[in-house]
């Protein structure tokens, strides 16, 4: 960006208004010798000549405080030497046109006229005049505008020598003419006019153009031409072949031929290089079998190969595709109803078995696309690393066993075509290296291609004329920062105030999968538009490539998008909890707004106990219709505490009553003394029923009270045990067990800082153990539940630890690790009492009832471990378990599993599974 502009009247970007004529000259003279001390009498001396006045000194001090305050406080640094303009070159235009035509000239005489024609024209269009008129009274600024000059007209025919040796003849033909009108003593200007007509088929006005060169020479100078113009006009005259006009390069596309982030779709089959084996041998695959999975890891270029792959081949054929993306928590909603015959592609298909999605809706999803398997073919594209969420389903899994296409990495010589391919196509040039740089950079990062393709963008957006260079591509960070600094740079453009919408907007977009890694998420558009704050977020975060909006729903435009911006990751890491709890609440109120906002969706209890505290801790930026759910379930909740008092002042009414009626007969009892011990006795047993009945009441209230609130269930709980007053059993208990229920359901607890790892309690409800879930902490902590503070830290390898679980007599406490080892804890002093080697990171653990066996999960099944020597008893197998319990003895065992059931295993006669699937595990 030019600053102060001297190649014509001089002119400062910066300047609100116009600057007084000395403020012009001293800028002037200090462009003039920009980067060098200029002592104040050559200012003055520019300014008045011979004849300065006495006050010359503070007039120029003036002159270049004004101006600093104009260009910047160091724009203008005093030196005991003088003054220096120390604006950088590129913002002085006469210093950034000097450097372009260096640049323009070098690569001429390298062969490149294509770039040196794009720079020279560059160079020369910073012209608007002569330069430095403010200096004509000045020798040295009369001799640097004669330079300037000079320099102008060498880059002129080297601008129109550049487009002739690139076949643009007929661009510069009217510009090698009026070069020629403007300075005809010059030879040069006449060859190149000539060339530039013969090339054009003028041959004829080329051989006259020499001929009036040679009159032109003899009348202005008297000499004869020069060599060239003889050499050119001989060669005219022969029509030597080496005058033929070199090819023209074709029209650049204004259209990137890389897509970014974004995979290759089935409209941009023509930019799709470098898959050409892998398309064959799908195609082979799906016509053998009429099933095709294609499964690799992220970043391998699944999302492309189906749709600009296969899916186009598809097209080419005649046959009718219908291309779909899991979206929702109703995935089989969005398989169409499709001919007999026709081709289903499933693009992301791990995207059913997100978190939100119902396992029930899971399984309607993959029923839906069995059957369509038994109708026309199937395509599916797969993340290698969530295959086995799918495999609980039996048919389907057999269907990927049946069209399995494993997609590797590109070689080198596939990843060359992938680059070239697409910028010869679009009639681009690669500078000589730029491709070895870009190859050398992928061959070492897995899953690299959306990131290779969204630097290659970027360096096409800094392209010079129709060139990609590798400095282009080193300015963009390469694929390991390219992404990065494009999300920074709209992080930086977007402003303060918008940021932590930003930061709002992209948290709600990535979840965290069963396995704590994050998943890309959808978002409606309509729920965005109704934020116009949002909605121009989106709008830029699309245009940069971050984003994609399809089918009414924005989502991130790849899922390495949180690996490749560390800022994301960052705000992923900050709050887990939180950002659960918001998904929750969004999900539950985007649910309760399409059923029309019943009461019975609402939050309700300790879910909304959870909610409202951490809406007042977090402060989270919520829509419109999230506030309105919370809103609405405080309000609902608030209702129906009014209405439990009213409930309990009722039944209190009652009592009094009821104790007044038995008072009467109680005086009534002592008044009919005939009535005897007997009667008395009767009305001593009528009150203590009528006593228990109201201590029933009581209790009763108080478990019904519980999901509203705890702390009123409690009180309630009291009055009823205070109500029995003597020790009838049954009453008793039903109000002990009412103020148990009570107080464990109260929120008065004590904070414990557990860090988003798991926890577990002993069985006297004493202590609390919880685990570190973030990878740099080291230490468990044992927890008083009493008083809140920390009894013991457990120190064991870094984090993320896994489970945790307490032996029955809370003496022990097991715990598994990343390493794939379990440890068991003394937990009176913290010892680390053993270490168990199970072969697997972060599984369950339980102990048996009596504190002898530790059953821990692995995968495919649950082993069972001698706790008193650490030897291995026994294994069951089945799924890799996600929870795990046991039963006294290790008699029986239950796991659930992410395939979505339970299992009982029964070691006694051999170790046998008692039941087989026999719970679904529902969200």
């Amino acid at each position: 960006m030019v600053g102060v502009s001297v190649l014509g009247p001089l002119r400062v970007d910066s300047a609100d208004g116009a600057l007084s004529p000395r403020d012009r000259v001293v800028l002037a003279a200090l462009a003039v010798r920009a980067g060098t001390p200029v002592p104040s009498d050559v200012l003055a001396d520019a300014l008045w000549g011979d004849a300065p006045p006495t006050s010359w000194n503070k007039v120029v001090q003036g002159c270049v405080v004004r101006l600093r305050r104009l260009l910047g406080p160091s724009s203008i640094v005093t030196e005991t030497s003088g003054y220096v303009l120390a604006l950088p070159p590129e913002e002085v235009d006469a210093r950034h046109f000097e450097r372009l035509v260096a640049r323009g000239s070098e690569l001429l005489a390298l062969g490149d006229p294509e770039r040196a024609w794009s720079y020279l024209g560059e160079a020369l269009a910073l012209w608007r005049g002569r330069p430095l008129p403010e200096l004509d009274r000045w020798d040295p600024g009369r001799i640097e505008s004669d330079r300037l000059e000079e320099l102008r007209r060498d880059a002129e025919e080297a601008h129109v020598d550049a487009a002739l040796r690139a076949g643009r003849h007929r661009e510069v033909l009217a510009a090698a003419r009026a070069l020629v009108d403007e300075a005809p003593t010059r030879e040069r200007r006449w060859a190149m006019l000539a060339l530039a007509q013969y090339r054009d088929g003028q041959q004829g006005d080329a051989l006259r153009t020499l001929h009036h060169a040679r009159a032109v020479l003899a009348r202005e100078l008297g000499i004869e031409p020069g060599a060239e113009l003889a050499e050119l006009e001989l060669a005219i005259l022969r029509q030597d072949p080496e005058l033929a006009t070199p090819p023209a390069p074709g029209e650049a596309s204004d259209v990137c031929p890389w897509p970014g982030l974004v995979a290759f779709d089935v409209d941009d089959a023509d930019a799709f290089f470098g898959r050409e084996d892998d398309v064959e041998a799908c195609m082979r695959r799906l016509r053998a079998d009429g099933v095709l999975v294609v499964v690799g890891p992220s970043g391998s270029g699944k999302s492309s190969l189906v749709r600009a792959g296969v899916a186009a081949a598809l097209r080419r054929d005649g046959s009718t595709v219908h291309i779909i993306t899991p979206a929702g928590s109703r995935p089989a909603d969005v398989v169409p109803r499709v001919g007999m015959g026709d081709v289903l592609v499933v693009d992301q298909c791990e995207q059913a078995m997100r978190p939100g999605v119902p396992h029930e809706e899971r399984r309607r999803f993959l029923d839906g696309l069995v059957h369509h398997a038994r109708r026309g073919w199937l395509v599916v594209a797969l993340r290698a690393d969530r295959t086995g969420e799918l495999s609980w389903h039996e048919d389907f899994a057999r269907l990927v066993e049946r069209g399995l296409h494993l997609l590797g990495p590109l070689d080198e010589s596939a990843l060359r075509r992938a680059i070239e391919a697409p910028a010869r196509r679009a009639a681009l040039r690669l500078e000589p290296g730029l491709i070895d740089v870009v190859v050398r950079d992928v061959l070492d990062e897995p899953g690299a291609l959306p990131l290779m393709s969204h630097a290659l963008r970027e360096t096409w957006a800094r392209r010079e004329g129709r060139t990609l260079t590798a400095a282009a591509y080193r300015e963009t960070g390469g694929i390991r920062a390219a992404v990065a600094m494009t999300a920074e740079e709209l992080y930086d453009d977007i402003g303060v105030d918008r940021r932590e919408r930003l930061r709002d907007l992209m948290v709600r977009l990535v979840v965290p999968s069963e396995g704590g890694d994050p998943v890309p998420a959808r978002m409606p558009l309509a729920v965005i538009a109704a934020d116009p704050a949002y909605d121009q977020l989106v709008e830029e975060l699309v245009r940069a490539r971050l984003l994609t909006c399809s089918e009414g729903d924005v989502q991130l435009a790849h899922e390495c998008l949180p690996r490749a911006w560390p800022r994301l990751q960052s705000w992923l890491d900050e709050d887990q909890a939180g950002l659960r709890l918001l998904r929750h609440v969004a999900t539950t109120a985007a649910g309760w707004d399409a059923m029309g906002r019943p009461d019975s969706e609402l939050y309700r209890g300790t879910r909304l106990a959870a909610a409202a505290d951490w809406r007042m801790r977090a402060s989270p930026k919520l829509t419109e219709v999230e506030a309105a759910f919370l809103d609405a379930s405080e309000a609902l909740s608030a209702i129906e505490v009014e209405a439990a008092d009213v409930r309990a002042r009722q039944q209190a009414t009652a009592n009094r009553r009821l104790r007044v009626l038995l008072a009467g007969a109680a005086v009534l009892a002592v008044v009919a003394l005939v009535a005897g011990l007997l009667a008395a006795r009767q009305a001593d047993r009528a009150d203590r029923q009528a006593r228990a009945a109201t201590a029933r009441e009581l209790a009763a209230a108080a478990v019904a009270n519980l999901p509203v609130d705890p702390e009123r269930s409690i009180l309630l709980a009291l009055a009823a045990i205070e109500e029995t007053g003597g020790p009838d059993g049954t009453v008793v208990r039903e109000a002990q067990e009412a103020l148990h229920h009570a107080v464990h359901s109260s929120r008065i607890v004590h904070r414990i800082p557990q860090g988003g790892g798991e926890l577990a309690v002993t069985a006297d409800g004493s202590r609390v153990v919880t685990v570190p879930e973030r990878p740099a902490e080291r230490h468990a902590t044992v927890w008083s539940t009493r008083t809140g503070e920390a009894l013991l830290r457990l120190r064991g390898p870094q984090g993320p630890w896994g489970a945790v679980a307490i032996d029955p007599h809370d003496r022990l406490a097991a715990t598994s690790h990343g390493d794939g080892a379990v440890r068991v804890w003394d937990l009176s002093g913290g010892e680390l009492v053993r270490t168990i080697d199970v072969g697997a990171p972060n599984l369950p653990v339980a102990f048996t009832d009596d504190g002898t066996v530790l059953a821990t999960g692995v995968p495919g099944g649950v082993v069972r471990w001698d706790l008193a020597t650490g030897a291995r008893i026994g294994r069951f197998g089945g799924p890799t378990p996600v929870v795990l319990a046991a039963t006294a003895a290790g008699s029986r065992f239950a796991a659930t599993s992410h395939a979505g059931d339970a299992r009982i295993w029964e070691p006694a006669g051999g170790i046998r599974p008692l039941v087989g699937h026999i719970w679904p595990v529902t969200d």
